[in-house]
């Protein structure tokens, strides 16, 4: 099923790591740059390019929020549900540090010009999923 190609402009600023503790907030560990005589990094594909820093952002564990257990997605937004207010889909993407790196836009883009199929971006099809055979969480978009 196609789920909306969505949201996220991941920073590839000189932040900092950050990882979901067991107290649902996010922790800042230290910046990570594989080796003190690198300052330039290539990322390898179809559509190499070049970048300098990077931010890890840790989903493995995020802890429930007492509203969420992760175990099923949320309703999915059609274009027509879409008025661009939705809810996040758990108190994960309110925190500071989250929002300091992502940005979950609202919208829809409909199928015309390049875009050969309509999208939704909304909050709902941004999530956190729990792998029922590990308990690990994933971020879904």
């Amino acid at each position: 099923m196609w789920r909306s190609r969505i949201l996220a402009s991941l920073g590839l600023l000189g932040a900092s790591i950050v990882h979901a503790s067991s107290d649902n907030q996010l922790t800042d560990m230290t910046p990570r740059d594989n080796s003190q005589n690198c300052d330039c990094y290539l990322v390898s594909g179809a559509d190499a390019g070049y970048f300098q820093y990077y931010h890890f952002l840790d989903f493995r564990s995020v802890p429930n929020d007492g509203d969420n257990d992760y175990t099923s997605p949320p309703p999915l937004v059609t274009a027509s549900e879409n008025n661009g207010g939705q809810n996040v889909t758990s108190a994960f993407f309110n925190t500071a540090q989250f929002n300091k790196a992502w940005s979950i836009e609202d919208g829809v883009e409909p199928a015309e010009g390049d875009a050969t199929v309509a999208y939704v971006n909304s909050a709902q099809n941004v999530f956190i999923s729990q792998d029922t055979d590990t308990q690990s969480t994933y971020l879904t978009l």
